[in-house]
């Protein structure tokens, strides 16, 4: 049987990711630099965030009320305790508060998004690359951040759907990576990390990767109600299936395995998961600009033999967007039998699955 193949991951030997500094730094390298893992990058006084204050949540009100309430301005000392803004509720017979765990300074920056962040006092710091590459590019300072554009080897997977700002972190996986998870499943180790969350994501788990200050989702799936209801997004969200409650595929959970504890950019711009992979030989090859291959030119659905062993993704209920392994085929019937995860044989005939 012939089955269409869906183009979920490709190889990019020059794909373009960014680092950033919190902080007022000076960039130590120039563009087109080759860089290695202990490259210095950044040097300069950095401010890690202590807190991030949700004001719709603590004051109950709409994020585009949140200035009204506001108390403290921009780069303020604050003191541990003090109040960051206050809402009168019941006629002026109590109160709504919002107010600081740490003594630090305010940052406004997320305001837009109803998110006040409580930084650390300035230190000094410096950053080395950790990748190996090419500088591409050298942004100014803006909101107290800079960044560096390299020109790295990598795998590049394809979103269903993206939210928020391209950003670049360490995959973590919790669990499996494929489980259901509850908030208590993210807690400080998560911070700064792109998290595989598994089948689906709620506003709940959401909300908590916020307070721990979670670089970046990856998720197989989310209800669109909860998507749509998380328009002020303060990190990125990559769903990789669809809309309900549907697994990772196979082929790129597999990946993500592979990748723990490595660097992950999140694009959003172009819809991609970039996946770091540590290839040396090749960097020296690269032209001094990148050459970003053109999704819409490829061909994302060739056709080929189904083979036992292959992985597809179902297209028919009740099991559509799940991953299944191939196990038996009937060429004569026109029919393949797949198993689930759970262990569960299914008949799928040659129009409800892609190969992946």
């Amino acid at each position: 049987m012939i089955g269409v193949e869906e183009k979920k991951i490709y190889y990019s030997t020059d794909e373009e990711i960014s680092i950033d500094f919190s902080g007022s730094a000076s960039c130590v390298v120039s563009k087109g630099d080759e860089i290695s893992p202990d490259s210095l990058i950044f040097e300069g006084e950095s401010s890690e965030v202590l807190q991030s204050i949700n004001l719709p949540k603590d004051l109950g009100v709409n994020v585009d009320e949140v200035g009204k309430y506001l108390l403290k301005d921009q780069g303020e000392i604050i003191d541990k305790g003090e109040v960051i803004a206050r809402r009168s509720v019941s006629f002026g017979l109590a109160e709504k508060i919002a107010f600081s765990q740490y003594n630090g300074k305010v940052a406004l920056d997320r305001l837009s998004s109803g998110f006040v962040d409580i930084m650390a006092p300035s230190e000094y710091s410096s950053v080395k690359a950790g990748i190996y590459g090419k500088v591409f590019n050298i942004l100014p300072l803006s909101n107290y951040r800079r960044s560096i554009s390299f020109s790295v080897n990598g795998f590049v997977a394809k979103a269903f759907t993206c939210v928020g700002e391209s950003k670049g972190g360490k995959l973590k996986l919790i669990k499996d990576g494929n489980s259901m998870y509850s908030t208590s499943d993210i807690d400080e180790s998560c911070k700064g990390k792109i998290l595989v969350l598994g089948r689906k994501l709620t506003f709940k788990l959401y909300e908590a990767a916020v307070e721990n200050d979670v670089s970046g989702i990856i998720v197989g799936a989310v209800d669109r109600a909860e998507f749509d209801g998380i328009k002020d997004e303060v990190i990125p969200i990559f769903v990789t299936e669809g809309w309900g409650t549907i697994p990772i595929n196979a082929v790129l959970l597999d990946l993500l395995s592979s990748h723990k504890d490595k660097f992950t950019y999140l694009d959003v711009d172009r819809e991609s998961i970039v996946l770091y992979h540590d290839d040396r030989e090749n960097i020296k090859k690269r032209s001094f600009f990148v050459n970003i291959p053109d999704f819409n030119n490829v061909d994302i659905c060739p056709v080929r033999l189904v083979k036992i062993g292959d992985f597809v993704k179902i297209l028919d209920l009740p099991f559509w967007g799940y991953t299944a392994k191939v196990i038996s085929i009937m060429d004569n019937e026109d029919l393949i039998q797949v198993i689930l995860d759970s262990g569960r044989k299914v008949l799928l005939s040659e129009n409800s699955f892609v190969l992946i």
